[in-house]
């Protein structure tokens, strides 16, 4: 698989999480040396893919975040958005939170084990 069907891969599952039914949490997104937040994915006909993901970075002021939210300009929210080809790394960690906790199990999950994989 060639590094742009990688990229594509990454944007459709996003794309088929965030088109689910159920609760659509926002989706830790990692790669080496750093993390941020998937909050949504757009369809936009202008890029290969056709969609773009929603990309927030906890690097980006929070001002800056704000003041673009305060506009209602489309473009003052163009650096939360990513299209495929945007992704450069290697290697791409995906954690996906699937629904809330019932009571019952809360406090066994306070106990995490690691683990290396897990195949989806």
């Amino acid at each position: 698989m060639n590094r742009v069907q990688k990229q594509r891969q990454i944007v459709e599952w996003v794309w088929r999480y965030f088109t689910s039914d159920g609760p659509r949490i926002p989706l830790y997104f990692q790669h080496q040396g750093h993390s941020r937040t998937i909050i949504g994915i757009l369809e936009n006909s202008t890029t290969l893919s056709g969609k773009e993901l929603l990309i927030y970075d906890p690097g980006i002021s929070p001002l800056r975040v704000q003041d673009a939210l305060n506009k209602s300009s489309p473009k003052e929210l163009e650096f939360l958005r990513f299209p495929a080809s945007a992704l450069k790394h290697t290697q791409y960690q995906i954690v996906a939170i699937r629904g809330v906790l019932q009571d019952e199990f809360y406090e066994v999950a306070k106990e995490f084990t690691s683990f290396n994989h897990v195949a989806l």
